[in-house]
Formats: structure tokens, sequence, C-alpha cells
């Protein structure tokens, strides 16, 4: 497929799923989860546009590209867990110091993957590009992954919990959260 022909695709797809993220913020704008749910598909069609634009850039820009995956794949991270704990609430549910603290953690991540901290610099290969791990790159795996799988483990829980009608609601959303994920992990490594 030729790049424009890509990019085409992409911006297709991510047209669509802030399309769809606006449809449920206008459903109820007050509504936390339909907020939650607009802010992730924003971070995501940006941050499919920073993937997409890391494999398509001369090296010059590269390493820019790559760290703005990871500045967007923070918050996305960081909001679906938020997401999983507010679903189907219409108000957030968590400590106004706790959500002061998981912003903050974020923020400090956000700026590290942005700085040679995360990644230090990128070796190439021929057309092999290969970022170097930096010493702050544990603390955006600690953050995605832990909010990825503590996610994750809050839905599963809350599945077990609900009723007949909220357990429909919750096969929905792990349905489709499985397949976004696998999705994500079968198109980039």
């Amino acid at each position: 497929m030729s790049p424009t022909t890509l990019l085409a695709v992409t911006l297709f797809v991510n047209l669509t799923i802030v399309f769809i993220g606006v449809l449920a913020f206008l459903h109820n704008r007050k509504s936390a989860t339909n907020i939650v749910f607009l802010l992730i598909s924003i971070i995501t069609a940006l941050w499919s546009f920073a993937n997409f634009f890391s494999i398509q850039e001369s090296s010059q820009h590269v390493l820019l590209w790559i760290r703005l995956v990871l500045f967007l794949a923070a918050p996305h991270s960081v909001l679906f867990f938020l997401f999983i704990h507010t679903f189907p609430s219409a108000k957030l549910n968590l400590k106004k110091r706790t959500l002061a603290l998981g912003g903050l953690v974020l923020v400090i991540t956000m700026w590290a993957t942005l700085s040679p901290y995360v990644f230090t610099e990128v070796t190439m290969q021929g057309s092999q590009v290969t970022p170097i791990a930096g010493p702050l790159m544990p603390l955006f795996a600690l953050v995605t992954i832990g909010s990825i799988a503590g996610g994750i483990f809050l839905a599963i829980r809350k599945y077990l919990h609900s009723g007949v009608l909220e357990k429909i609601q919750w096969r929905f959303l792990l349905f489709g959260t499985s397949l976004s994920y696998l999705s994500l992990i079968v198109t980039n490594f």
C-alpha cells in the first residue's frame, strides 16, 4: 500500500474514532464516562497519526515521532483505566487527591517520554530504526502497563459483580476493548 493510501486510510479510521467519541459525548455531555470516552478517542487518533509518521518519516525526525507515540500512549493507558473505573457511572468516583496524584504521575511520565531519558537515541541499519531505551523507560512501562493491567483487572471484577443488564454492557465493553488492544498489538509488533 502506498504511503498516500495508508495516510488516507489512517485519516478515515481516526475521523471515525473521533466521530464515535463525539457522538457519545453529545449523548450526555455531563457524563464522566462519555467525557473520558471522548478524550480516549481523541488521544487514540493523535497516537495513530504519531505512529504513522514514526514509520514514514525520514531519519532526521524519527526520534521525535517515536517519542510522541509514547507521549500519547501514556494518557491513553491512564484514560483507559479511568474509563473502566468510571463506566457506566455519570460521575468520577475517585477522590480528588487520588486524581491529582495520578495526574501528576501522568504529567511526569509524559515529560519523560519527550526527554532523552526514555529513548536516548535511535540507531539505523539500512531502513531498520531501533530506539535505545533510557533510564526512565521503566517509569513509562510501569504507568502504561500498570494502567492497562489495572483497567483489565477492574473490568473483570466489575463484570463478575454486576447485575444482568450491566453484565451485557460489560461483555460488549470487554469484547471491544480486547479487540482494540489485540489489533494494536498485532499491527504494531
